[in-house]
């Protein structure tokens, strides 16, 4: 069973996402969505007035930064595979 899509192609690298990182990228994003009024009162923001909207912008943002951090983080241990002289033959996130 193939649980992998092929979203690209970077310097010749096949990039590919793993479903397991969609669903853990989104529970994560879920979770600090859902306690925003939490995060915001313990960091001392008694009420944030942020509408619903605007909420589902922010998780939507928390949700790219997440997906982004983990790409770069694969893409710099490709980088330092590929200075080594180890052939990388694709990226899966």
């Amino acid at each position: 069973m193939n649980t992998s899509i092929k979203i690209g192609k970077l310097y010749g690298i096949p990039i590919k996402l793993h479903v397991t990182l969609m669903i853990v990228v989104a529970l994560i994003a879920w979770s600090i969505g859902a306690n925003m009024l939490l995060i915001a009162n313990s960091l001392g923001i008694p009420d944030p007035g942020v509408s619903t909207g605007v909420m589902s912008y922010m998780i939507g943002l928390i949700l790219a930064g997440l997906f982004v951090s983990v790409l770069i983080h694969e893409l710099a241990h490709s980088t330092v595979s590929i200075k080594n002289d180890v052939k990388v033959t694709e990226i899966s996130l």
